[in-house]
């Protein structure tokens, strides 16, 4: 369980970011699969009042039945299924009703047509589906394209404001984030193109991928 000063330290956070976007802006909350079942519902508890519109990840995503003990705990909607790569496990996740959120990832789930069984999983038991995306460009361009088609889409993560300024060089026709929207390509297939030229000035290293856990991966250092 959390210990006061965590407590403090949410809600102190909590309340800066309502202050700072005001009430007609989501305020979405990632747990990262970091708290014990436990500590998950406490912080839930003292975060309801700033409605959040999901809690994701509060416990380990592969632990399906910690993730349903806390949805079934609290108020603040639950969102998980990036770390699944069975059509099985989304069923399980949304069997009961109590996730109402479902975030398959598509590289790991089965690609374009994976993600579109999964959604119809989410569908079946009510639930929205909004992909996990913190990959590339080009994935983006590819949940677009899903998401399009898709009756229950929630909304899109796209991390691409995040990447290195040239991942977007890479392809032609991949979409932007304007005012809050992201519009599929619109061109034959994917809509996207591979920027040969642009990728031989890139080359692959083992080295060249962003350390989420470490301090300053913010600003993209390697």
């Amino acid at each position: 369980m959390p210990g006061e000063d965590m407590e403090r330290a949410v809600r102190r956070e909590c309340l800066a970011v309502r202050d700072a976007v005001g009430d007609m802006v989501d305020i979405l909350i990632e747990g990262h699969d970091r708290f014990s079942v436990s500590t998950a519902i406490h912080l839930a508890h003292r975060m309801e009042e700033f409605h959040p519109m999901w809690f994701e990840t509060p416990v380990m995503s592969t632990d399906i039945d910690a993730t349903l003990q806390v949805a079934r705990s609290i108020r603040i909607p639950v969102a998980a299924g990036e770390r699944y790569g069975r059509l099985a496990d989304i069923f399980r996740l949304v069997s009961d009703r109590s996730v109402c959120i479902v975030q398959p990832e598509t590289l790991s789930i089965g690609g374009i047509s994976g993600a579109s069984k999964a959604a119809a999983i989410a569908e079946s038991a009510e639930a929205f589906v909004a992909l996990h995306q913190a990959q590339s460009p080009l994935n983006t361009a590819i949940n677009a394209h899903i998401h399009a088609s898709i009756p229950n889409f929630l909304i899109q993560e796209c991390f691409d404001d995040f990447l290195e300024p040239w991942s977007r060089d890479l392809f032609d026709g991949v979409p932007q984030v304007r005012n809050g929207y992201v519009e599929p390509p619109e061109g034959p297939g994917l809509g996207v193109t591979l920027n040969e030229a642009e990728v031989l000035k890139h080359p692959y290293g083992p080295t060249n991928f962003m350390r989420l856990f470490e301090d300053g991966w913010e600003t993209r250092k390697t």
